[in-house]
Order: C-alpha cells, then sequence, then structure tokens
C-alpha cells in the first residue's frame, strides 16, 4: 500500500478508497480533510514522514483513515486540536508519534476503534458519543476528558494527569495517574499508580474492579467517601493506601488486601472510624495489614512494577558478618621492612537471606582501607575464585565508594574498571576493582604514610561491594572467605601488565588476567608469604618493624610469625602474641 499510496500536495483532491502517504524526511503543513468524503472506504493517509500543520485547521471531516507508522508523526501546534470528525480515526503504529496539544474524537469514530502501538504525547484528549481507545504503547495525556460510555483500554503504559468522572478505564497494564475519578477496572497482574485518588466533593462515584493479583497505590491521598471497590473471587488483588483523608461510604467487596500507612487526623478523632473501615469489609475476603506485611506477592514484571513481596516472606535480614583482616607487603619477591602495612584491609561478609526461605539474595562486603604504608602507589582488587560472572546478577556499591572510585581516575590506576558492572574489563573471571591507587582514597600522595605510626593520622574508609546473585534460592553460599582472593598491584619498571602480590593460598591461580606475578618470583619466595590473612582487627606492625625477627625478637611484632610462616601446622595462633610498642591500633 505504502509504494502505490499518492505522495500528499496542498492540492491533492482525496476520494474515498485510496491511499496517500507523507514519505519519509517528508514534512506536510497543509491541511488535510475534504467535505462530502463517505464513511465507507475511507481515505488511507499514510505518514511515514511529519504532519506538521503550520496554524492550519487540524479538523478532519468524515471518511479518512490516519496511519501513523515506524518514523512517522503528527505533530499538533499550540492551541490547535487535532479533530476527527465521524467516522475518521487514526492508528499509531510501533515506532510512531503523535505529540503537541489537544486530541478530539467527536463521535467517537463511529464506533471504530483509534489505536496507538507506538507513542502519544499530548495535553488534552477528548472523546465523544461512545466509542473506545485502545493503548499498547505509551500514552502521556495531561487530561483525560471521556463522555459516560467512552471507554479507555490500556494494554500498555498510560501516564495520565487528571481524569473526568464520566471515563471508563480497562486497564490491563501499567497506569499512572496524578488525579483519578471515574470507573477503573483492573485486568489480571495489572497495575496502578495514583497521586490522588478520589473526588474531592464528594459528588461522583469512583468504582473499582480488581482482577486477580492485580495491584492500585495510592502514592498521596485517597479520598474513599464514595469509593466502591469489587475485589476478585478467586485470587486475592492488593490495594495500598499512603493516606485515608475520607472514608464516608466506602465500600468494598470481594478479595482484596489493605495496606494503609496514613489516617488523617480529622478521621482518627471520630472514635468509630475503625469501625467504619471494618465494616466496609465484613462479610468479605478483605483483609487490613500493616504496610507492606499484606500476605500477596505479585511478580515484578512491565505491568506489575516491583510488584509486591510480603514482609513475612521476602525481606531480607543480614547474617552477622564473617570478618578478616588482610595485610599486605609491596616489595614481592624481596624482604625489604617486611612490616606488613604497606595496605591493610578489614574486611566483613554479610550473607542477606530472605526470612522465610533462607535464601542468599546477596553477598556484601565491605572492605575498610585502614593503612597505606607503601612508599610508591599502589592498587587493590578481589578476585572472587570458583564463580563464573554468570553467577551473578548485578554488582551495587556503597558506603564510601565515591573516594575510591575516583581512585580509578589516577594516573597511576593499573585496572581496567567498568564503571557500570564495577568489574573488571577483559577478564573472563569475578576481578572486582577495589582501589586504582590507595593514597588517593585516603587524599594523600602516593608515598606519604597513612596509619602507621609515621606520617599521617586519618579516618578509615569503606567500600561496600553488594553482589547480587543470579540464583535467588541458594541456601549455601556461592563463595565465603575460602574464595576471596584480595591482592594489591602497581607498575613495575615498564612492564605492561601490573606486578601482582596474592596471598600465598591463591599463587596457584597464578595472576589475572591484566596482571603478572612472574612464576621465577613464586620459585624465589619459597614458603615466605607477602599477603596474610587474619582475625579482623588485627594490630599491624607498626612503619619499619619487621613482623618477625629470629635475631632480636623484641625488636619485631609478631617474633612467633617466622615459624608459623614456616610450617603452617605450627604457632597458628602467633597474631596474639605481639610486642605491644611494635603494633598499631
Amino acid at each position: 500500500m505504502l509504494s502505490s499510496a499518492e505522495e500528499i500536495r496542498p492540492n491533492t483532491d482525496f476520494q474515498n478508497g485510496k491511499a496517500y502517504k507523507i514519505s519519509k524526511d517528508n514534512i506536510y503543513r497543509n491541511k488535510i480533510s475534504k467535505d462530502g468524503m463517505g464513511s465507507d472506504n475511507p481515505a488511507i493517509i499514510i505518514i511515514e514522514g511529519s504532519w506538521e500543520p503550520n496554524g492550519n485547521n487540524m479538523t478532519v471531516e468524515r471518511g479518512f483513515e490516519f496511519y501513523v507508522i515506524d518514523g512517522g508523526e503528527i505533530v499538533i501546534p499550540d492551541e490547535h486540536t487535532f479533530t476527527l470528525v465521524q467516522s475518521s480515526r487514526f492508528i499509531v503504529y510501533a515506532g510512531g508519534t503523535i505529540k503537541g496539544n489537544d486530541i478530539e474524537l467527536t463521535n467517537a469514530s463511529g464506533g471504530s476503534y483509534n489505536y496507538n502501538a507506538g507513542t502519544m504525547e499530548i495535553d488534552d484528549f477528548h472523546v465523544s458519543q461512545g466509542g473506545a481507545f485502545y493503548n499498547c504503547g505509551t500514552v502521556r495525556v495531561d487530561e483525560m476528558n471521556f463522555d459516560s460510555g467512552c471507554k479507555f483500554i490500556n494494554q500498555g503504559k498510560a501516564y495520565i494527569g487528571k481524569t473526568d468522572s464520566n471515563i471508563t478505564i480497562d486497564n490491563g497494564c501499567y497506569l499512572y495517574a496524578e488525579e483519578f475519578v471515574g470507573t477503573l477496572n483492573m485486568g489480571d497482574t495489572s497495575s496502578a499508580e495514583i497521586e490522588d485518588f478520589g473526588d474531592h466533593s464528594n459528588n461522583y462515584n469512583t468504582q473499582i474492579t480488581m482482577g486477580d493479583n492485580s495491584m492500585i497505590t495510592v502514592l498521596d491521598e485517597a479520598e474513599l467517601s464514595q469509593a466502591q471497590f469489587m475485589g476478585p473471587n478467586n485470587e486475592y488483588a492488593l490495594v495500598k493506601i499512603n493516606k485515608i483523608e475520607d472514608i464516608g461510604n466506602f465500600s468494598s467487596q470481594g478479595n482484596i488486601h489493605y495496606e494503609v500507612k496514613e489516617i488523617d487526623d480529622d478521621i482518627t478523632e471520630d472514635i468509630w472510624w475503625e469501625a467504619k473501615f471494618l465494616d466496609a469489609i465484613k462479610n468479605t475476603e478483605g483483609t487490613i495489614s500493616k504496610w507492606g506485611e499484606s500476605p500477596i506477592t505479585i511478580p515484578a514484571g512491565d505491568c506489575t512494577g516491583e510488584g509486591n513481596t510480603p514482609d513475612e516472606s521476602g525481606s531480607e535480614t543480614p547474617t552477622d558478618p564473617v570478618s578478616y583482616t588482610y595485610v599486605f607487603e609491596d616489595n614481592f619477591p624481596l624482604v625489604g621492612d617486611y612490616d606488613f602495612n604497606d595496605v591493610v584491609l578489614d574486611v566483613e561478609t554479610y550473607y542477606h537471606r530472605e526470612k522465610k526461605t533462607n535464601h542468599i539474595k546477596r553477598i556484601q562486603l565491605d572492605v575498610t582501607l585502614a593503612a597505606a604504608g607503601a612508599s610508591k602507589p599502589l592498587g587493590v582488587g578481589l578476585r572472587i575464585t570458583g564463580i563464573n560472572k554468570s553467577d551473578i546478577r548485578e554488582v551495587k556499591t556503597g558506603g564510601d565508594d565515591s573516594r575510591f572510585q575516583e581512585s580509578f581516575n589516577s594516573s597511576y590506576n593499573k585496572f581496567r574498571y567498568n564503571n557500570v558492572t564495577y568489574m573488571e574489563d577483559s577478564d573472563p573471571s569475578v576481578v572486582i576493582p577495589i582501589a586504582g591507587e590507595v593514597h588517593n582514597v585516603f587524599g594523600v600522595e602516593p608515598g606519604e604514610m597513612v596509619n602507621t605510626g609515621i606520617g599521617v593520622t586519618a579516618k578509615e574508609y569503606t567500600y561496600e561491594v553488594i553482589i547480587e546473585l543470579t540464583d535467588q534460592t541458594r541456601t549455601e553460599p556461592l563463595f565465603s572467605k575460602d574464595n576471596l582472593d584480595f591482592f594489591i598491584c602497581y607498575q613495575y619498571k615498564s612492564m605492561e601488565q601490573r606486578m601482582e602480590v596474592h596471598l600465598y593460598e591463591f599463587w596457584g591461580y597464578g595472576a589475572t588476567a591484566a596482571g603478572t606475578i612472574q612464576q621465577e618470583n613464586l620459585d624465589l619466595a619459597g614458603n615466605n608469604t607477602w599477603a596474610i590473612c587474619v582475625p579482623y582487627g588485627f594490630r599491624y606492625p607498626k612503619e619499619t618493624i619487621n613482623v618477625s625477627r629470629t635475631d632480636i625478637p623484641e625488636a619485631s611484632a609478631y617474633p612467633e610469625f617466622i615459624y608459623w610462616a614456616q610450617d603452617r601446622t605450627q604457632y597458628t595462633e602467633w597474631y596474639e602474641h605481639p610486642v605491644e610498642e611494635n603494633v598499631y591500633r
């Protein structure tokens, strides 16, 4: 039809049964109409370009059908109305748009439907004398003024500023209204969010019929004085009301759970107000619940938004944290001062479980940077071994995250940091950068000692890493301390790859994709270590104090450490026996 349609020009003589078009990239600014057209076999107007009448009358007499196809648009000028008389109608296809001032269907297109599968953004929409308007796309209307007998059928998303009392809305998906009066029929698993519900003058009834697992949320105030609610007979529906302003002759039937956050003071002064509300739902299957505790689960989706998960079954509680401290020495594979305060991390792991099922929904790692005793720039990362990226639905961050994330802008940063996934790009493993440069997090220059007994004393900062799991039904943790491969890294000479220092327990995994540990370094290191995991709050050595010495034990921080490092079955509680004057915190 499009290829054979005649291009519209200012002198086009429209005829019944013929097809006309505004081609792609063309803009037509004149009137489209003709008196005397028949209602049967209408003229078809296909809009692939743009119809933008420049001050011309937009009244279309009977006998026209407008098809706004992908890429096409009708632009209604300010203070003008796109008026379709009698049988004339419009259909907006996916990708098509009508926008601008007002639309009026004077005779509801003679009973034929008007349809939107694209986008409509207009000021006022007026339909008279019966008929229906269907939406399965997106509609945004400041005011929807439908005469009695006219119906708005929504299977998409509708955003309405205000309705009048005559309107009937059949909502099968998502509806938002700033002010609603009228009749609202909610389909199964549909939702509506309404700022102000009901009529303040109490002159009109607001009638609501709710389908199975449908949900209405009154975001601000509800005038229930003339409101009538009808719930389903088998399943339940949910009505959440932020504040009730009036109860009056409110009535309810069927299976509806009500949640009410607040009651107006004028209502609560009436000692019978509770009796009135209860009287409205007696002899029904309705219930009143505390906010968030109605026992109905409505799945999240395009039509239901976040849905509803009752607190009883869906709220999460974090377990007591599993806490450890990680300390690092940066001179790998050389000993250096071996004071294990070049980077100090206090790490707490929380498992957020669903109360009723005990399912682990997310795992939270609170990584606190406690000290930076290095004389060179250092970064910090976390590789989680034994899991895949597909095991993670999403990573979020919190706490002092901005300080840590800003450090990835440092010229010393060696991570390929992705600020959307919060993971490292181009690594098939799960690698989460923690700090691009640790001194930057503290707000000092590299080389400045922080919280080591020499240099500055600074506040500690915490990076919260919240890992939402793909599998939301696990009761056993996806990973534990034994999978947390915290490491430090730095630029070594002119090497392209970063030099990485990992815990001894993770040497077998090698470096991350963007790093190196150089196998000859591991061979040289033997049983020595440059990173250790110890109980939370470990009192690490002060600056330049060797962690352990055999020649002068009292000059070190932990004399027993060296024996544990040589044989980890011996002196396993070495960290409980420090030389007090040689440790920090």
